[in-house]
């Protein structure tokens, strides 16, 4: 088992990068309200991460500070991030089989390629893959990240930013 970093590419051969317990419950910890008590935050290490790993993600590179995953609903259509045809590094992928998100990397023409989280055969094997090559009409939805990006831009230095309040 390989724990080191997932974006360290390439993998050695044969190898997938490990989601551990600790990384993914770090990860809810970040995207869920503040006002969630630890013990809600247990409750979710066994649901399907892949819209919370985008989030994260968001978050790390200084967006969405603000924005916290809904129950049931995730982050993107509770934001109003506006649909787009054609992503842009960075936008959210949303596929309707499994309700998947990843993160946009790369777009050439119809294929692009993506960043997901939960990747792996069960929930104890967890981890982040690059798919390359994927047509862009597989998925149902691409949501443009400009407005969390625009709206950080806006803000005095040392403030958050939300789209809602």
């Amino acid at each position: 088992m390989w724990l080191g970093d997932p974006f360290a590419l390439p993998l050695p051969k044969g190898v997938e990068p490990v989601m551990t317990p600790a990384r993914r419950r770090a990860y809810w910890r970040a995207v869920l309200p503040p006002s969630w008590t630890e013990a809600q935050v247990d409750a979710y290490q066994q649901k399907h991460w892949c819209g919370c790993f985008t989030l994260y993600c968001l978050k790390m590179a200084g967006l969405a500070q603000n924005v916290f995953w809904k129950d049931g609903i995730g982050y993107c259509e509770p934001q109003h991030l506006p649909h787009v045809r054609v992503p842009k590094p960075g936008d959210i992928a949303y596929f309707a089989k499994n309700s998947h998100y990843a993160i946009v990397e790369d777009v050439r023409g119809d294929v692009f390629d993506s960043i997901d989280g939960n990747q792996g055969l069960t929930m104890d094997r967890p981890s982040t893959k690059l798919h390359r090559g994927r047509l862009l009409a597989s998925a149902a939805a691409f949501y443009s990240i400009e407005p969390l990006v625009t709206a950080t831009l806006q803000l005095p230095s040392g403030h958050s930013g939300s789209l809602q309040p």
